[in-house]
Parts: structure tokens; sequence; C-alpha cells
């Protein structure tokens, strides 16, 4: 199976065995986890003891992992990996098991296309040291964007699922974000490949949210973890961990579901007043922590 996950920003502990277990995943040797981008874990620096620390780690781990790049990587370091061709489409091998799937490819994976395109614009270049901390290659270029083109008219314009690191801006402006109308050239980059495509689902990050797009045909990822279906948690985990949460939080998440029961869309201030129940829990220490991040993830609330 695919799985899907936000940007880990150099610390991919929400992959770790016990962290998998609580959003109700076993992710094995057959499985594969794609992030959307800012990795971070090929970085150097005063980082480097820590990011190879991870790398080695995540080796170790079962499943696959997949990553396009963000903005916030090490471009120097993450281009001077090999480039290798990985099913139908061309990445950096990091590790055996650890590949960067480059800007503008489509490959096949366990039966199903992806196009991938990494990069993005960085908010906060100005406190960032080019070179150290930022690298222009953040931005494709028009030769990166022409080969995206170009492989997808290969295809004519139809893949089963999009894989970027930022948005359309047709979407990112739309979100309470830094991000918003920030003039991002890849998101415009984006605009004129969904204006073309055809697809099922298009999952992306950099923005730092976690958020289902109508019919699910758009997902924002930050520390959701999904299949292709857009599903982030368990319905298995989600009851389970339900019948241990205090008796007022259980008497509130079932008047909050039969109140919402059968709406094709539940209203912003539902999710807010839900949003804050659950709050009140956590600050008194009767909900972890962990527990918080599945409950948003079940039912689509933010998770800050």
């Amino acid at each position: 199976m695919i799985y899907i996950t936000g940007d880990i920003h150099g610390n991919p502990s929400r992959l770790e065995p016990a962290s998998l277990r609580e959003r109700g995943l076993a992710i094995g040797a057959q499985d594969y986890i794609i992030i959307c981008g800012d990795f971070g874990l090929i970085w150097g620096g005063r980082h480097a003891q820590e990011t190879e620390r991870w790398l080695q780690w995540l080796s170790e781990q079962p499943f696959t992992t997949l990553f396009v790049d963000g903005n916030h990587e090490n471009f120097d370091l993450l281009t001077s990996y090999p480039v290798m061709e990985w099913q139908g489409g061309k990445v950096h091998q990091i590790r055996n098991n650890i590949y960067h799937l480059m800007r503008g490819e489509i490959f096949t994976i366990d039966g199903s296309t992806f196009f991938c395109l990494g990069g993005a614009k960085s908010v906060d270049q100005a406190r960032r040291i080019q070179g150290i901390s930022w690298w222009p290659q953040e931005i494709p270029t028009i030769d990166e964007y022409k080969h995206a083109t170009e492989n997808l008219k290969k295809v004519g314009w139809a893949v089963d699922y999009v894989i970027t690191h930022t948005a359309p801006s047709k979407w990112k402006n739309t979100a309470d974000s830094l991000h918003a109308y920030d003039g991002c050239p890849v998101s415009h980059m984006l605009d004129a490949l969904e204006e073309k495509l055809t697809y099922k689902r298009w999952f992306f990050g950099h923005l730092h949210i976690n958020k289902y797009g109508k019919d699910r045909k758009d997902i924002w990822l930050y520390t959701d973890i999904v299949n292709l279906t857009g599903e982030a948690a368990s319905p298995l985990a989600i009851s389970f961990v339900e019948n241990l949460l205090p008796e007022g939080l259980q008497r509130y998440l079932a008047e909050y579901r039969e109140r919402n029961a059968g709406k094709q869309e539940i209203p912003d201030m539902e999710r807010r007043y839900l949003r804050s129940e659950i709050n009140i829990y956590v600050r008194r220490g009767t909900v972890s922590h962990e527990t918080l991040k599945l409950l948003c993830d079940a039912y689509h609330l933010p998770l800050f």
C-alpha cells in the first residue's frame, strides 16, 4: 500500500512504529511512504550528525521512503546523489530504500501513476543564508518545467495522482497561511498544469495544514499520514482511542456525530467548537498530544 504525508523537516519520528500504531497503521515491507517535500535529511553542516542518524534509521525500516524536494532542502548535497531509473522515472538514490523523486518525472508505483514536481518559494528566505540554509534551486528551472510538460504530453495529460510540495495558487490562496498570495512561481506553474491535467487526487505539503478539499480531490498534508483515498486514520484505531477518552469528551463526540450525521460538509463553526472542547481536556492533561493528533486526523480538524 502507498501512504503519503507532509513535510518532516529532518525529523521522521511520525514514522516510528509506536507513532504509526497510534494511528492504527501497520506499514510493512511491501509498502511505500511518500513525503511531500521539505524532507530535510540531506542537510549537512552542524546538523549532519543528527540527520545521518535519522537517515540510517529510516533506511532500516521495512517500508520504502520516497520524497519530492521542498524549498527547505540542501540542493547542493541532494543533487550529488547518484541518478538512476526507478519505476519508470528518474530518482536520486539516497539509500537502498530511500529515493528522491526528481522533478517532472512520472512513476508507476504499485499499479498507479504519479506525476511529481518538487520546489517552492521560501517565504522565510530573508532569514536564511544562501548556500547554508537556503538555495536558489528551490524554484524549478524553465528546463525542468519543459521536461515536466513533455512527460505529461506523453501520457495524454492523465495520471492517477499528483505529488507536489506546494499547491496551485487557486487552492493555496484560500488558506490562512503565510504562503497565500506569496507570488510563488512554482504555484503559477502548477496552475497551468492543473488546468490540463486529469487526475484522481493531488497531494501536497508546504502550507503546514491538514485539510481535505471537496470530494478529497486536493489533499493538504502536514502531520497527517493518508492512503490514496485520502483517509487519514483507521476507524479501528479511532474507536479504540475514543473508548479510552474521558466520559465528558466521549459524550460530546457522540453528540457531534449525531448533529452532523448525513451532512455533505460540516460547518467550520462546528469544527471549531469540537476543537475547543478537545483542547479543554488537553490542557487538563487527560488527553495526550498523540491522541489529540489522532482525533484531529479522524475529524479533519486543524491541528493548531
